[in-house]
């Protein structure tokens, strides 16, 4: 089996192998959330889940976009957002993703592609 990485104790769920395939009759269903600070996840409606993560994404980059450089120079870019991808994705979906990535002035882009 491999590497597991969990939650706090208090919680059994995990990113174990079992979830990870769309087409495993285990995988999870439901979107879930863990607050920050709480050992336990709870479930949300996806629609709320996106809006957070798009809420917070635009907040970060509002607050660490830089315009320009020292020496005036046009750079718009953020440190402050990155985007890892996985070895599952496509051709065509790292695509769109390091064009929306880009649009967003994010600079850190990687996929897991190498293997």
């Amino acid at each position: 089996m491999g590497r597991r990485s969990t939650l706090p104790p208090t919680d059994r769920l995990s990113t174990c192998d079992s979830y990870q395939f769309t087409v495993n009759p285990n995988r999870l269903t439901k979107t879930l959330y863990r607050p920050p600070v709480r050992h336990r996840v709870e479930e949300v409606d996806l629609e709320w889940a996106m809006d957070r993560i798009a809420q917070l994404t635009q907040e970060t980059r509002d607050e660490t976009f830089v315009e320009h450089d020292s020496e005036g120079r046009a750079i718009s870019h953020t440190l402050g957002v990155g985007f890892l991808g996985g070895a599952t994705l496509d051709i065509e979906e790292s695509y769109l993703i390091k064009k929306l990535c880009i649009g967003a002035g994010v600079v850190f882009v990687r996929n897991q592609a190498r293997i």
